[in-house]
């Protein structure tokens, strides 16, 4: 497309100073706000800029940038106007009243905090997960370092695939590849299948980092484990007429199976 079309400067240049006029006036040069659930560095950069904003906004005015948003424009200060106005102007994304960015704010609205209240009313117990073996320090760290080399070439080869433009099924491979080597690394550190799911599980919950480590590691395992943990009964959603929840449109309720056998029948 042409640059004048998302980039500021070249629609600068246009000579014609109402094509110039035009072209500025409906410049698309930042993604729609909806955007950043799409794209994490834009969620990021989002996430800081309202966050150091609201910051600034206290620091001088004692008010946040939401007050100032909903003070009447003749209330205002020159220096908060201002403020405001440069607020937007430096906004890293786009918002302008779009369809998908009004029912993203409808959604914004009727959720604010439910995720994290949720959180907070029911924490995750993930020794659920666990074999209840022993361990000691010496296999914590074996398996700790293991744990930061596999997510540093994670996001190493990320930025790489991303800059070179790999493919998505070639990615893809890689990280299976990558996946069965740490595995290899992993069983080589600790031989013991519960001792390695249960320090795996300490390290990846006890700290706010991705669990995929502890599912590309031990997945198997952590499966084995709940189901013993819960005397071989689990629950599996079954559709049904009268069913207790909704999903995709359709009606559920949790049916009990039950495993039996010996402990090699329960990780099949």
């Amino acid at each position: 497309m042409p640059k004048a079309w998302y980039d500021r400067h070249a629609a600068l240049k246009i000579e014609d100073p109402d094509t110039r006029e035009f072209y500025l006036r409906i410049i698309a040069d930042k993604k729609p706000s909806f955007m950043r659930y799409i794209y994490p560095d834009l969620a990021r950069q989002y996430n800081n800029y309202v966050k150091n904003s609201d910051r600034k906004a206290q620091r001088e005015f004692g008010k946040t940038v939401a007050e100032l948003l909903e003070s009447p424009t003749e209330d205002l200060t020159e220096e908060e106007s201002s403020f405001l106005r440069y607020y937007k102007m430096m906004m890293p994304v786009g918002l302008s009243p779009c369809v998908m960015n009004r029912i993203c704010t409808i959604f914004e609205n009727e959720f604010d905090g439910v995720v994290r209240t949720a959180k907070e009313e029911h924490p995750f117990d993930y020794t659920i997960m666990k074999s209840g073996a022993a361990y000691t320090k010496t296999q914590y760290n074996k398996v700790l370092r293991l744990f930061e080399e596999y997510n540093r070439r994670l996001k190493d080869y990320s930025v790489f695939a991303a800059r070179e433009r790999i493919e998505k099924d070639d990615a893809s491979i890689h990280a299976l590849l990558m996946r069965d080597e740490f595995r290899a690394l992993c069983d080589k550190a600790i031989p013991e299948d519960e001792v390695l799911c249960d320090i795996v599980l300490d390290i990846c919950y006890q700290r706010s980092a991705t669990k995929q480590f502890a599912w590309d590691m031990c997945g198997e395992q952590i499966i084995h484990n709940l189901i013993a943990n819960g005397d071989g009964a689990f629950h599996v959603p079954v559709a049904a007429e009268d069913g207790d929840f909704t999903y995709a449109g359709e009606r559920f309720k949790l049916v009990e199976k039950r495993m039996e056998g010996s402990d090699a029948d329960l990780s099949e």
